[in-house]
């Protein structure tokens, strides 16, 4: 028999194993980063505060309204509604703030936040009324929208107006800032522009902002943005007070915690207001003439500062809703 050579014993891959391992490595390491980037990239769902300022106001949380207090809580998919009389705002935790005017009713679809604290998208359905918006942090990419019967308003600004009228048409006033207006058609309005979609969704082209009556939306952003100068970013507080007839007063209450000034402003439609406001030592400012009606405290002591609104003349049967915004300019630390 011919002889055969014994094969010689294969040798073992010593290294096979520390590929292996080193593969596994890398593929924990590559999706621990992937996961860790998702995560950071996460959206939250945000919850949104309610105040009242003039009663009623009501919120559907699981589509039966019930009247609310301010301090309510209101989630992506709760409706909130004004009656005839009602004055109401919803704040997102980053300071976003949309107020409705009286027989106002809208959805608050969806609201999130990036894990950074910055908006990431905020959709509402207005079914019908008034709401004015300022929009805090709109970063890149961010979007806020208010939808209408036909029509979308997308905002790349931070203050505008959105108005659904009874028969579906809808008016957006923008006052600073850009917007995308769709429907059938695209309109790009830039402050301070206004456009209307009708019930079809045709929109109509940009042009100027056109003050109507009935709309108390302006008078309110010019007594707001006289406060917002010269003063402390987050200090400002705003107060919306039932109708005021000829004689008769309200009071609101702001503390300061001094070394500073206080600035008040007060917005009316077109009547004639009285704008007194008492220091914690006793001093009384006053003003009296066109809306808005600003008063500064210079150097105000710390303590309550007591703002108290007189109706004069013209206010009529149905009297005026006044608009009270105050605001601090704080010592920096």
């Amino acid at each position: 028999m011919p002889a055969v050579a014994a094969r010689p014993a294969p040798r073992r891959r010593r290294g096979l194993p520390w590929i292996l391992a080193l593969v596994v490595l890398v593929v924990l390491v590559g999706g621990a980063a992937i996961w860790l980037n998702v995560s950071a990239s996460a959206a939250t769902n945000a919850v949104a505060t309610l105040t009242v300022y003039v009663p009623v106001t009501s919120v559907a949380h699981d589509g039966a309204y019930s009247q609310a207090n301010s301090g309510a809580m209101v989630q992506a998919g709760d409706g909130v509604k004004t009656d005839a009389k009602g004055r109401a705002s919803i704040q997102l935790p980053d300071g976003t703030l949309t107020r409705l005017a009286s027989d106002t009713e809208i959805t608050l679809t969806s609201a999130h936040f990036a894990k950074d604290g910055n908006l990431r998208d905020v959709s509402i359905v207005e079914k019908v009324g008034r709401t004015f918006t300022n929009v805090q942090h709109l970063v890149s990419g961010a979007t806020f929208k208010v939808s209408g019967q036909s029509a979308t308003a997308t905002v790349r600004g931070t203050k505008f107006e959105v108005h659904i009228k009874a028969d579906g048409t809808m008016v957006v006033k923008l006052f600073v800032g850009e917007l995308d207006f769709d429907g059938k058609n695209h309109v790009h309005l830039i402050a301070p522009q206004q456009a209307t979609a009708d019930p079809l969704g045709n929109v109509g082209p940009a042009g100027p902002i056109v003050p109507e009556p009935g709309d108390p939306f302006g008078t309110e952003l010019a007594a707001s943005d006289a406060t917002s100068q010269g003063t402390t970013p987050g200090t400002e507080q705003d107060f919306i007070g039932p109708p005021l007839h000829n004689g008769e007063q309200q009071h609101y209450a702001y503390s300061f915690a001094g070394g500073g000034l206080v600035k008040a402003a007060l917005g009316y439609p077109g009547s004639a207001m009285k704008l007194d406001v008492k220091a914690p030592d006793g001093q009384i400012y006053s003003k009296f003439g066109a809306s808005p009606i600003v008063v500064t405290i210079n150097h105000g002591p710390a303590g309550i500062y007591t703002i108290l609104v007189t109706g004069v003349s013209g206010l009529g049967v149905n009297g005026e809703a006044p608009f009270v915004s105050v605001a601090a300019l704080e010592p920096c630390t």
